[in-house]
């Protein structure tokens, strides 16, 4: 995905059809990459895995509803 920002912040909500609701628990490999307005070089950041899951204690699994 691309998103354009100021160079002050810039945020990404991951979508939860086709994305989050495609697994129940597991990782996540994320990392950004930003590209200069002037054409100058682009920068990736290192990689962060993020553990996620949608099984609750009880074992029942949450969805974007609940």
């Amino acid at each position: 995905m691309s998103i354009t920002a100021d160079t002050t912040s810039a945020s990404y909500t991951v979508p939860w059809y086709g994305v989050l609701d495609a697994v129940t628990k597991g990782s996540i490999s994320a990392y950004y990459t930003l590209t200069p307005a002037d054409g100058g070089a682009p920068s990736t950041s290192q990689d962060a895995l993020v553990q996620y899951s949608r099984q609750q204690r009880d074992g029942t699994v949450c969805g974007p509803d609940n």
